[in-house]
């Protein structure tokens, strides 16, 4: 049986795919922490979540721009000094770049 992460990171938890990432991510006993600019965005997340029947105690939502190098470097090692070391990291941000727009594409 594979070990279950104990700190994940999901960069655009907040979006709509990061959603159902961080959500599975919680499901697994994982501690999640999702980087977000918007907090309007940070607030949905917590209720999407919270409505899933998920417990948020392991959901740790930090405002944070990790859109450059340094924003993310600053992000990381607050994450390590408040929470722990990083174990996975997922990528979920990002616009779809290969053709027609995602809706659009049979």
């Amino acid at each position: 049986m594979a070990r279950t992460p104990h700190v994940v990171v999901v960069a655009g938890g907040a979006g709509n795919i990061g959603e159902g990432i961080v959500r599975s991510a919680l499901r697994s006993g994982a501690t999640v922490v999702v980087p977000s600019r918007s907090p309007a965005r940070i607030d949905s997340l917590k209720h999407y979540v919270a409505d899933a029947g998920v417990d948020t105690a392991a959901l740790h939502m930090v405002r944070a721009d990790v859109g450059s190098f340094e924003g993310a470097r600053q992000f990381v090692a607050s994450t390590i000094a408040d929470i722990g070391p990083i174990e996975l990291s997922v990528a979920a941000l990002g616009g779809w770049w290969s053709g027609p727009a995602l809706l659009d594409t049979s």
